[in-house]
């Protein structure tokens, strides 16, 4: 597994990304692997972090700087869009709208979900 995120609460359960871009979801009270969701292959590199909001989207960053969100009620991706040229080292998620993320440039952003990744700040660290 390369990263790992919890489902918002209630739920007792969390997502895990795997080195081949399978993203498994596994129950607590079940003790196993509920189901998996595929995602997209080599173009967009390897998945670095994933975030989940409360309103059942999971987003899904690269090692390529893109950014996927899918629907996790039914594994639909619901859109997809490239911030920054770099790779993402982290994401998370500040409201149902805003998210966060850091590069490995020292760039940090500051992105709007239902604006299909508009960046609303970039902060670069020197």
């Amino acid at each position: 597994m390369t990263c790992i995120a919890n489902i918002a609460s209630p739920s007792s359960s969390f997502a895990c990304a795997t080195t081949d871009n399978i993203i498994k979801f596994a129950d607590l009270r079940s003790k196993s692997y509920a189901y998996d969701f595929r995602t997209c292959n080599a173009p967009y590199g390897s998945i670095k972090t994933l975030a989940t909001t409360t309103n059942n989207l999971l987003l899904v960053a690269y090692s390529t700087g893109l950014i996927c969100v899918i629907d996790m009620r039914n594994g639909w991706i619901v859109d997809t869009w490239k911030n920054h040229e770099n790779e993402i080292l982290q994401m998370k998620i500040l409201n149902d709208d805003q998210y966060v993320t850091t590069y490995n440039d020292g760039t940090i952003t500051v992105g709007s979900i239902k604006e299909k990744g508009h960046l609303k700040n970039v902060i670069k660290v020197s």
